[in-house]
């Protein structure tokens, strides 16, 4: 079996060599660092002057510009629109009640990833579930060199067409597996693979040092592989 995207195929080399950071990741999102702190300004002195209606502006921009994000990532989680949508609401009240504690010295949506991050995995928690929302990419954990993306191969005899796996069916062997794994084997995966977080974002949500978000990404990779080699052994065939 062979699959996926070139990014997602160097999953599978991952599990054998860890990946510095690139110099780009290391790069700040100057611009938007900079955006992000004048609303930031802009609320906190509007609020400072009881100034309603000027607070409610910046803050509405500021929840334009990453609600999307958020919700995308705190539904990996919660696996059900409206329990996102109810978590969305806590993790941007904490931004609004927070905001004036933020020291900038890390990007704003790293420091707000972070509490969606911790705000998502305490509600799940208490439901005593552990689901995460994961289409495709199951596929380039398991390798990849001449399949297109999106496809995951069942064993087939010679000349017979390809049979993919269909979208539900992925998202259920992905959640299955990672289900399986530690919470901080899961967390690092779906920020690195799905929320696409380069490696010094990643250290910054999740509170840890770059050498730790490495170590944890090879052995997620290497243990979700391993789940998979031995649980779903034809998908290798």
């Amino acid at each position: 079996m062979s699959v996926a995207a070139p990014r997602l195929r160097q999953m599978t080399h991952d599990a054998e060599e860890p990946v510095r950071p690139s110099r780009e990741e290391r790069d700040p999102r100057s611009q938007s660092a900079l955006e992000d702190r004048v609303l930031a300004q802009r609320f906190l002195q509007a609020r400072e002057r009881g100034a309603t209606p000027e607070m409610e502006a910046a803050f509405r921009m500021l929840l334009l510009r990453y609600q999307e994000r958020i919700h995308k990532l705190v539904s990996r989680y919660t696996k059900d629109a409206l329990e996102a949508e109810d978590v969305c609401q806590e993790v941007f009240l904490k931004l609004f009640r927070k905001l004036d504690s933020f020291q900038w010295d890390s990007a704003l949506y790293t420091w707000l990833y972070r509490i969606a991050v911790n705000t998502a995995h305490d509600y799940v928690s208490k439901r005593r579930r552990r689901p995460v929302q994961l289409s495709d990419h199951v596929a380039g954990l398991v390798g990849s060199t001449e399949e297109p993306a999106g496809f995951v191969r069942r064993g087939r005899h010679e000349g017979e067409p390809h049979e993919p796996l269909f979208e539900k069916e992925r998202a259920e062997l992905t959640r299955e597996i990672l289900a399986q794994l530690p919470v901080q084997y899961e967390q690092v995966l779906v920020l690195r693979e799905f929320e696409e977080l380069s490696y010094i974002e990643i250290s910054e949500v999740l509170e840890c040092s770059i050498g730790t978000v490495e170590s944890r990404l090879f052995r997620a990779r290497a243990r979700f592989r391993k789940i998979l080699e031995q649980q779903y052994p034809e998908l290798l065939s």
